[in-house]
């Protein structure tokens, strides 16, 4: 049975934490596949300063070449509207019938966990994964995973490394002329040139 993560975002850029966040990952569950979605509408937050659809799939091509185990899927902007997880996790059980699914989170999203739209649902029909970067944050993950989802196994929290950074972080960091270090070549000679953010 093959094994494929799925791991969703605004992408608002992609940046070398989303990457390394998926390759962490893998390391404990050997994936035979790594889904990047780019949302359409995320549900969860209000975006400013939002790159276009075409653009942000553009940048998450160029972030993951020559990176074999990545893909790039744009389901979420096909089905258009608010991007539901739980729609999307159908649409890629139907792809891929015979496969078991694994569904990567950051350690932010797991704490509203429990309001995403249909969560139950999402936990009978895959494996989530969140990453704790320190031993305090991990404890509290564990906390929550045991009072709020009632200790569902279906929910793995795993230790990395992987530096914490953000996509705001790194607008600020390109609308001040810095080229962000985490920050892959391909995508930052793809802003500047497009001048998205900088303006």
């Amino acid at each position: 049975m093959n094994r494929i993560a799925i791991f969703g975002g605004t992408f608002n850029p992609i940046h070398k934490g989303h990457i390394n966040l998926c390759l962490e990952c893998n390391e404990y569950f050997n994936f035979d596949k790594i889904l990047l979605i780019p949302t359409n509408i995320p549900p969860h937050k209000q975006v400013k300063e939002l790159a276009t659809n075409y653009q942000r799939l553009k940048m998450c091509k160029l972030a993951i070449k020559n990176k074999p185990l990545f893909e790039v899927n744009d389901i979420e902007m096909r089905l258009s509207g608010i991007s539901y997880t739980i729609n999307t996790i159908k649409e890629i059980q139907n792809k891929y019938p015979n496969s078991q699914l694994y569904l990567i989170i950051g350690s932010d999203m797991l704490f509203m966990f429990n309001r995403w739209y249909e969560y139950k649902e999402i936990l009978n029909r895959v494996i989530l994964i969140v990453g704790a970067r320190q031993d305090n944050e991990y404890q509290k993950m564990i906390d929550y995973v045991k009072n709020e989802l009632n200790n569902n196994k279906n929910v793995k929290i795993i230790k990395i490394k992987t530096v914490e950074i953000s996509s705001t972080q790194i607008r600020n960091e390109l609308k001040n002329k810095v080229n962000p270090s985490l920050l892959d070549s391909r995508v930052y000679e793809y802003i500047v040139k497009n001048n998205i953010y900088i303006s």
